[in-house]
């Protein structure tokens, strides 16, 4: 597979992915799929989330594929009122996970078992 021309990608695991941010009304939207549907490969993922000032990661954020029996993990940075994994809050519905991160959220799609602190980097 091939990508705007960037060449072939290889799915072997172990990727880092980092959420687009946001600054005043604007939206934005992460979708982020540590293994790409069809011959992935598994791996430790690691789900970046960075608040910088005023650019926000937001509401809209998306994993399809997290699975912590692989090692995935959720890291926040810079995300105001969260320290450590006591500041995070969970709701779970039939279709996934939400995890309410100051004022971010991200969803788990499609995941709906338990998280522990050893999920998150903070």
């Amino acid at each position: 597979m091939e990508i705007c021309g960037l060449g072939p990608l290889t799915k072997n695991g172990n990727d880092i992915l980092v959420a687009g941010t946001q600054t005043g009304d604007a939206n934005t939207y992460n979708a982020m799929w540590g293994d790409s549907s069809g011959n992935s490969k598994g791996g430790a993922d690691t789900f970046v989330f960075h608040d910088t000032g005023a650019a926000k990661v937001g509401t809209q954020n998306y994993i399809m594929d997290f699975d912590p029996t692989e090692h995935d993990h959720i890291q926040f940075i810079g995300v105001d009122g969260v320290t450590s994994f006591a500041d995070l809050t969970f709701d779970t519905t039939t279709s996934g996970t939400i995890t309410h991160a100051g004022a971010d959220t991200v969803t788990l799609v499609g995941y709906t078992g338990a998280l522990h602190a050893s999920d998150f980097i903070l």
